[in-house]
């Protein structure tokens, strides 16, 4: 969200409306500032979309684009026009101004030399008089005395003007025209000034830059010729050291007899430095190594101790477990045996059993038999029951 503050410049100020964008690049009126031109107006309301400023449709716009369209100088007109969510399209014809200006320019009081100044064009050098200025200071720009009603048809420039009202002058608005193409022109001319500071800009480059290249181009000669020199010293040199070498090779026989037995005696002594420092590489290593064996070994014999206390205490738990087991078994065998002879008992009273239902079974047999006979002498006679 950017607010644009109407009293953030002197000479140039907004119309006193906070805008916000979202990401649909919608501009919504966010609030008015109190005392501003569109506060003033009372027909801006929150959530408003901006759709048109000066005839321009301001769609895809940003923020900032619509801010540079609509600040301009002090006492100016700009018209915006707005839709509302209900699909209500009305346009404002707003006084550009800081709260105090337009408060002054309302009531008719004196205004500053600097809001004079910005509203005939920005340093007071117009074709317009003070007599001319005066008079149009006795006319009121507020924001509601003149507005053009905004009717879209096919693009955000179609409005018409309404009836100007009663006490608008014409100098007024012929001054603000004038103070409108003063603006243009000014910035037409700080647009110029910009150009040819940018042209100026790029010839200094330009020549900067040719410069350089003439000033590499002279290094590179002077460096080659420099070179040049060096590759001639070197052959001289060269030249000299071969000449030097031949007059030195005959005197230098003895000499060099003397340096390859010096050589022979030296290679001897760093053969012997070699031997022994890889006797005592070797010594070195031979110690490590019994070291190591020694301290696996010592680790072995801990670790066969702790096995051992391990089996000892092994051993003791399954002779324990073994005693237990020995102690449940001769148990086990008691109780067999008190089981066997329980048994027994049980077999004999058994065969007790089944002797005296053999008794029974005879004595029954018996029974049945004298009860037959019984029937047969008549002894019982029979009833229908």
């Amino acid at each position: 969200t950017i607010a644009m503050d109407p009293s953030a410049q002197i000479s140039h100020a907004g119309v006193g409306i906070l805008l916000t964008q979202a990401e649909d690049i919608v501009t919504r009126v966010k609030t008015c500032v109190r005392g501003s031109a569109a506060f003033k107006d009372g027909r801006i309301q929150t959530g408003d979309v901006v759709v048109g400023i000066d005839g321009e449709n301001t769609e895809g716009l940003s923020i900032d684009e619509i801010r540079v369209r609509i600040v301009g100088a002090q006492g100016t007109m700009v018209a915006i026009a707005f839709t509302r969510p209900g699909g209500d399209q009305f346009q404002c014809l707003l006084m550009r101004g800081s709260p105090d200006f337009l408060d002054a320019m309302a009531s008719g009081a004196a205004v500053p030399q600097s809001h004079h100044a910005s509203f005939l064009g920005g340093d007071g050098g117009t074709s317009l008089h003070s007599s001319r200025s005066s008079r149009n200071e006795e006319h009121s720009f507020a924001p509601s005395a003149y507005r053009r009603e905004y009717r879209p048809e096919g693009s955000v420039s179609s409005f018409r003007s309404a009836d100007p009202p009663s006490g608008y002058s014409e100098a007024a608005e012929v001054a603000r025209l004038r103070a409108r193409v003063s603006e243009l022109e000014g910035e037409n001319t700080k647009i110029k000034d910009e150009l040819y500071r940018t042209r100026g800009h790029l010839d200094s480059d330009r020549e900067t830059a040719l410069q350089y290249a003439q000033e590499i181009q002279n290094m590179q000669q002077k460096y080659g010729r420099q070179i040049n020199e060096l590759q001639d010293v070197i052959h001289q040199s060269e030249t000299a050291r071969l000449d030097l070498e031949r007059q030195v090779d005959g005197s230098t026989s003895k000499e060099s007899d003397l340096h390859e037995a010096f050589r022979r005696g030296k290679e001897q002594a760093e053969n012997r430095e070699v031997y022994f420092a890889e006797m005592r590489s070797t010594f070195e290593v031979q110690v490590e190594k019994l070291e190591r064996a020694l301290t696996a070994e010592r680790n072995a014999r801990e670790h066969s101790d702790a096995a051992r206390g391990q089996a000892e205490a092994a051993l003791e738990r399954i002779t324990y477990q073994v005693e237990r087991i020995k102690a449940v078994e001769s148990e086990r065998r008691k109780g067999e045996e008190e089981v066997r002879e329980a048994m027994g008992k049980s077999n004999r009273l058994l065969n007790d059993a089944r002797l005296q239902e053999e008794r029974c079974r005879g004595a029954t047999l018996e029974g049945l038999t004298q009860m037959r006979q019984w029937q047969g002498g008549g002894f019982f006679r029979p009833t229908r029951r």
